[in-house]
């Protein structure tokens, strides 16, 4: 599963047809061709939900195999996590470290997008990827 506000989509109530970065666009398309996908967003209102969905289909979503019924919204990012919790995916993308803590030990693997682990959506949602230690970034020292 995968929280579209501010991975793919900005973070907050905007519209959510502002421009995307091409490679968070690149790494969703990847994802609804090769998984069971479903997606999260926030929303207020039926306006934002069409938002998110006139987004969705503009970047080719669900020409990429997203499935519609596959969207989900919810007005906070606690009810988010709660429907992820109930959805019980193997592996859930989100932006909030909050909603990450929430779901620690109840989703078998959850990567935050923008953390030092997970710096790209394209990265976090490599399924073959294991997260980035600081020490497999750090130098070696000197032998002695």
């Amino acid at each position: 599963s995968l929280c579209l506000d501010g991975t793919v989509l900005p973070a907050g109530a905007g519209s959510a047809a502002a421009a995307l970065a091409e490679p968070a666009v690149a790494a969703l398309m990847n994802l609804c061709a090769s998984v069971e996908l479903f997606v999260f967003a926030i929303a207020d209102s039926d306006e934002r939900e069409e938002q998110v969905v006139a987004a969705l289909e503009a970047m080719g979503a669900f020409s990429s195999g997203l499935r519609k019924h596959r969207v989900m919204f919810s007005s906070t990012p606690e009810g988010r996590a709660s429907m992820i919790r109930q959805l019980q995916p193997g592996l859930h993308l989100e932006a909030v470290p909050s909603v990450a803590e929430t779901l620690a030990g109840k989703v078998p693997q959850v990567r935050v997008v923008g953390s030092p682990e997970w710096p790209t959506l394209g990265e976090a949602a490599d399924l073959k990827a294991s997260p980035r230690r600081i020490s497999d970034t750090a130098p070696l020292s000197a032998a002695s």
